[in-house]
């Protein structure tokens, strides 16, 4: 499989922000929630986006396939109480391209990326993400998977947060600053609302050159 895992940069807003209303869309079967929830407008509204192009806590990432657009993924590791972990905040895969273990192969790349502690969740009635998340895990992780279990109504829907440790390898890792580093140059709020909201203004971070992970 030629699959490549490009990071965005600010030329990309546009494209992502469409694979966005795909991803949202897809996602409103499975959740009700006000990110799911159709605006006046007929669109969905990620108010997050902007923050993946100004924050160097947070990074956004295009899947291609053979060339051709695939997905996406967005990791941060800026959650109030985590700051050493990043957490798989959003994953998308066109459905053009599931069940060929395009998901699997992406989110390898991206914890080759980033050795060190991972954290993401999965709702349980997901039943492709509810599959792939913990045998991924296992599969990466330099030692025990830790899971924890939520249900309603703590949250709207039951769902398993996982918790692993990706060990560094130099032939994969492109990246080896861990998530700390990144979290201590930042100006992230020390609210998790006001992270999320951009209530607190920023310095948007340089272009980073655009790195390629390619999986053959």
């Amino acid at each position: 499989m030629d699959l490549e895992l490009i990071a965005v940069t600010a030329e990309d807003r546009l494209v992502l922000a469409n694979l966005m209303q795909l991803y949202l869309h897809d996602f409103s079967e499975l959740e009700a929630t006000e990110l799911t929830e159709l605006s006046a407008q007929g669109t969905f509204d990620y108010p997050w986006l902007d923050s993946y192009f100004t924050r160097p806590t947070r990074e956004a990432y295009l899947i291609r396939v053979g060339g051709r657009l695939a997905g996406f993924a967005l990791a941060r590791c800026d959650i109030e109480g985590d700051e050493g972990a990043w957490n798989l905040s959003e994953f998308f895969v066109a459905r053009g391209h599931r069940r060929r273990g395009v998901a699997a192969a992406a989110a390898r790349l991206l914890f080759q990326r980033h050795p060190g502690t991972w954290t993401l969740s999965y709702l349980h009635h997901n039943g492709p993400a509810a599959r792939l998340w913990p045998a991924l895990a296992a599969e990466v992780a330099g030692g025990a998977v830790h899971r924890v279990e939520q249900h309603p109504p703590a949250v709207s829907a039951a769902k398993s947060r996982l918790r692993f440790k990706v060990p560094a390898d130099s032939a994969d890792s492109v990246d080896s600053a861990d998530c700390a580093d990144s979290a201590a140059g930042s100006q992230t709020s020390s609210s998790s609302a006001a992270s999320q909201n951009g209530s607190t203004p920023r310095v948007p971070k340089p272009p980073k050159p655009m790195r390629i992970h390619r999986a053959q």
